[in-house]
């Protein structure tokens, strides 16, 4: 697979940002040359009020306009849309299913049974996943404890809360691929990569680990 070109699909900012800085990583560090496309004509306000610049929805449950947005992207040469869109994902996944040699990057669990085409090829190269049910483990076992507190709570990689799908048969990822993934997110929990978001102080550009 010769991919060319990543364009993120998106509803939330914080995920578009991350998003677009990893891409940038890999450029810089990995050897690939992809480029994010966007879509102007696609923007709005996130629920941070932060300005969405582009391929934005701006609805959780909007599978036309899913559609129209990927097909959009698609046709103009995009070969991976990364959907964290919610229900208008499906309208993603429809588009990408209509064509030949595009992906999709699930988003929030494993959606590999989503990308069935039913020829046995799938659309799916892998998923980026919250690990819900680890935390929910951890605060059970906290409530038995007796040493549960309430209390509003940031999990990320650091704490194995957020991960990618690796099993084999559930994912599209080369060897390579899942090699240097690894290594990147080991450097992500120990700190060497600190990547952006909509609270953060660093930017697309200019974040710890980049340079």
């Amino acid at each position: 697979m010769n991919v060319k070109r990543v364009p993120f699909f998106y509803f939330i900012g914080e995920l578009c940002i991350t998003f677009e800085a990893g891409v940038l990583y890999a450029n810089t560090h990995l050897g690939t040359t992809a480029e994010i496309i966007s879509l102007p004509s696609y923007a709005g306000t996130d629920v941070t009020g932060t300005n969405v610049g582009s391929n934005y929805v701006g609805d959780f449950a909007d599978e036309a306009t899913g559609k129209v947005i990927a097909s959009t992207l698609y046709d103009e040469g995009c070969d991976i849309l990364f959907v964290a869109a919610g229900a208008s994902g499906n309208g993603v996944f429809t588009a990408a299913k209509e064509r030949q040699d595009v992906y999709c990057i699930g988003c929030d669990v494993d959606q590999y049974d989503d990308g069935e085409r039913g020829d046995g090829t799938n659309i799916i190269l892998t998923s980026v996943v919250k690990v819900m049910h680890l935390n929910v483990e951890r605060q059970l076992q906290a409530i038995l404890d007796e040493s549960f507190k309430g209390k509003n709570e940031v999990l990320t990689v650091q704490s194995d809360s957020t991960g990618y799908i690796k099993a084999t048969k559930r994912h599209q990822l080369s060897e390579d691929t899942l090699t240097k993934l690894a290594e990147v997110y080991g450097k992500v929990k120990d700190g060497s990569i600190v990547p952006p978001a909509n609270f953060s102080e660093y930017t697309r550009d200019d974040f710890p680990g980049l340079k």
